[in-house]
Parts: structure tokens; sequence; C-alpha cells
């Protein structure tokens, strides 16, 4: 994660904060941890709230993203906001798939256990963000980003934190297969 250079576009920071996976994430927000837990896009725009993220406006506005919610973060953290927020605040217009709660197929131990049940959600999923029309799907868990990339004729796919980095200056990320349309 690109946390460090993502926060010290801020000018606000007032206390020390570190990005660990999503999964566990959610586990410490179930309150199995006394330790308080928030995904990159919260922390993002509260940090935001306090002094707007420098972003390029020529890299990010009218750039339509297909937003991915991962299923930790929508269900197991119930944060479905935070992300596009941060998005929308950056410039990009976001566009959400049918059925944006339905898994992608890599959670849990789909892959693992119900590997052609996995596939059909990976696929489904995968055509359900490129019927949004938009240029580049976006969503903020690696294993999804996986799951995604693997698809036939499906949009390039980004983490939110490289694509806010590009957004703010940053080199233009790579997307796996193919390479954005940002």
């Amino acid at each position: 994660y690109r946390i460090a250079k993502l926060k010290s576009l801020v000018t606000a920071a007032d206390d020390l904060r570190f990005e660990i996976p999503l999964g566990f994430k959610t586990c410490l927000h179930e309150g199995r941890s006394r330790v308080a837990a928030e995904d990159l896009s919260q922390l993002l725009l509260e940090l935001h709230d306090q002094a707007p993220l420098r972003v390029i406006a020529e890299r990010s506005a009218g750039v339509a993203v297909a937003w991915q919610s991962p299923c930790s973060l929508q269900h197991g953290m119930a944060e479905k906001q935070a992300p596009i927020a941060v998005l929308e605040a950056c410039g990009f217009t976001v566009r959400e798939p049918q059925n944006p709660h339905l898994c992608c197929g890599s959670a849990g131990t789909y892959n693992l256990l119900q590997p052609e049940f996995a596939v059909r959600l990976g696929r489904d999923k995968a055509e359900a963000l490129s019927a949004t029309g938009a240029a580049l799907a976006v969503s903020a868990n690696i294993g999804c980003i996986s799951q995604l990339r693997v698809q036939p004729g499906a949009l390039p796919v980004l983490h939110l934190a490289e694509l806010l980095d590009w957004a703010t200056g940053g080199e233009r990320p790579p997307a796996g297969p193919g390479e954005p349309s940002c």
C-alpha cells in the first residue's frame, strides 16, 4: 500500500495510522480487538475533509470508474459510502454495477472449496462491472482484484490506493493484463 505517500499529500494528520489487509480489519471491526479498525477510504475521506487531497484534475475529471465493493468492506465493516465519496471527491465519476452486494467469488474459501462457483461469480461480477460503461474497475481488496483480472474481457482493475496515488501525482499504475484507460 502507498498509504505513506497518500498521507503525505494532505496537510492535516494528527495521529499515526497504518494500513493492514481488509480481512484483518473486518475482524478488528467485529470487536475481536481493542484496536480501532478503519479502511483506507475512511481514513482518506476524514483527511480530505480536513484538507482536500491534492488531485491533478486532468487525471480524474470525467474518468468513469466502476466501484467493486469487497465483501469484507461492505458486509464485514458495513462500509459502502466512503470509497465512493473519496473517488468522487477526487473528480472521478463512480458507477456501481447491478447487484453491487454480490460477491466476486474470491471471498473466504470459494476459490478453494467451490472453484466452479467462484469462477461463475467472478465472471458475473466482471460482466456487471463492464456493463457500467466505465473505463476501469476499482476495488480495495487484492483478492477481488486478482479474481477480476483473470476474467475474459474484464475491465482493467486497480486497487483504490493505486488509482488515488496516480490521481494525486504518482506514476501511472499497471492494471494487470492491460493498461488503465485513465
